[in-house]
């Protein structure tokens, strides 16, 4: 805040993959993470899902297409200083093809589904200590915008979040 107005900064870049990029360089900045979570950049459940994870743990996120790394995102691998990426999803959101050219370690946490994948999310940020089952959040995985709004205030409170249809909380969740 500046003589009693608010500071907006804007991080963008020239498509998503860029504007991640350039918001994971801002979110190591001001932590000292070495994990960076790795999400499809052309669906919202897997991110989505991880979002309290990353404010949780400090840790910026980067995407990817479905059939490769692109420039922005390889090249902020190569500067931002991480050493693992936890790639979220599982084969058939992020291939392993795409996975072992990200130029670092990964790990997955993933399912055959944005429900359990929300799920492998949740329980690996538990078992790394990133985040408790104290606070769960749940979010319909059809839409995005309340599991966008609900995420950052789940995450705030070190919580996870989970994923449902409208009608009926699926099997994994």
């Amino acid at each position: 805040e500046l003589s009693g107005h608010m500071y907006v900064r804007r991080m963008s870049g020239s498509d998503r993959y860029a504007t991640a990029a350039a918001v994971a360089q801002e979110v190591v900045g001001m932590s000292a993470a070495t994990d960076v979570l790795i999400a499809r950049g052309d669906g919202f459940a897997d991110a989505l899902a991880a979002g309290p994870l990353a404010y949780a743990a400090e840790l910026p996120m980067l995407l990817v297409s479905g059939s490769s790394v692109p420039g922005a995102t390889s090249d902020a691998l190569a500067t931002l200083g991480v050493t693992r990426a936890v790639v979220l999803g599982g084969e058939s959101a992020v291939p392993r093809s795409v996975a072992g050219d990200l130029g670092v370690d990964y790990e997955r946490a993933g399912a055959d589904d944005r429900y359990g994948t929300a799920v492998a999310v949740a329980e690996y940020g538990v078992a790394h200590g990133w985040v408790t089952w104290d606070t769960v959040g749940l979010a319909t995985g059809v839409q995005f915008p309340d599991a966008l709004g609900g995420g950052a205030a789940v995450g705030s409170d070190r919580g996870v979040l989970l994923l449902t249809l409208f009608a009926a909380l699926p099997d994994a969740t």
